[in-house]
């Protein structure tokens, strides 16, 4: 099976995620809306019923420019300053500003290279990018 994700309807990691949910209507899926769910449902080929034939086994990301852009430096580092905040916890707090630092100065991935990443962690899901 194929999905199709199109980068035009994403303007950061929530409407990515509105996206990804449009393929997620078959089965009982525990989709939490973050990168450790979006991981945990690209290694289970997208399908929580028994039936293979629900098997994603291409995902075309159209205008995956649009996305790059959309999902780059800006809404990363958005991201990682939320993930900050929400911690109280210094040694995590240390971490995400690292990391938003590694942002700024290229040495860190963006989101959209994080979402590549999972894609490609289950190597018998072709990713096409358009």
């Amino acid at each position: 099976m194929t999905i199709t994700i199109d980068g035009n309807n994403i303007n950061g990691l929530e409407s990515f995620y509105d996206e990804i949910e449009n393929h997620l209507s078959i089965g009982k899926c525990p989709w939490g809306r973050n990168l450790d769910s979006l991981d945990e449902i690209t290694g289970c080929y997208f399908n929580y019923t028994d039936n293979p034939k629900f098997d994603v086994k291409e995902i075309v990301w159209l205008n995956a420019q649009t996305s790059k852009e959309k999902l780059g430096e800006s809404e990363t580092i958005k991201w990682l300053t939320k993930k900050l905040h929400s911690h109280s916890d210094q040694k995590y707090r240390d971490d995400y500003k690292k990391r938003v630092e590694g942002v700024k100065n290229g040495n860190e991935q963006t989101l959209f290279e994080l979402l590549i990443e999972i894609f490609q962690r289950n190597t018998d899901i072709k990713l096409i990018l358009k």
